[in-house]
């Protein structure tokens, strides 16, 4: 069924995950938090990353840590959560919507003349856009880019924070 997890366990907001390179036995590179999802027509979820750390912060730190904290804010599927590749490690039963606010993301060709975009997403599901507005490229890019990311992608970031996300349009 859209919007539900692949199997194992039930993904909720306020969830927080670890993110390791080799599995859960080694240091976590990073952790996330599912602010949004899995959406009711989808299986993806908001999730802001924070990190990189040298080893899994206790949930007293995860308490503490804030939205401008992040290492980055992504859409990604909620299969790896769920099937237990990305563990939860805490559920913060304080999670706040209005302290984890959806982000307005990129749609950027960033190619020469084409029209650029930044989309807000409902609440209730990262792939139901609710609004649109025209930004500049050197905007767009300061956004987070509106596609589901992988876990690669993420570790990639968590490994090198201080090099830009790829994006698809960085090809062309």
């Amino acid at each position: 069924m859209a919007g539900e997890p692949d199997r194992g366990v039930a993904v909720k907001e306020g969830d927080w995950i670890v993110i390791a390179s080799h599995g859960w036995h080694d240091s976590a590179l990073g952790v996330g938090l599912v602010a949004r999802g899995p959406g009711h027509s989808s299986n993806a979820v908001l999730l802001y990353v924070f990190g990189p750390f040298a080893e899994r912060p206790p949930e007293t730190t995860l308490a503490t840590l804030r939205p401008d904290d992040n290492l980055m804010v992504c859409l990604m599927h909620a299969g790896p959560i769920a099937e237990g590749r990305l563990p939860i490690i805490w559920h913060d039963a304080e999670f706040s919507r209005d302290r984890w606010s959806v982000p307005w993301f990129s749609v950027s060709s960033e190619i020469p003349g084409a029209h650029i975009d930044a989309v807000r997403t409902s609440d209730d599901d990262p792939f139901d856009v609710v609004e649109t507005r025209p930004v500049s490229l050197q905007d767009a890019r300061a956004l987070p880019e509106y596609a589901a990311i992988s876990y690669s992608a993420i570790l990639e970031k968590l490994e090198n924070p201080d090099l830009p996300l790829p994006r698809l349009s960085d090809r062309f």
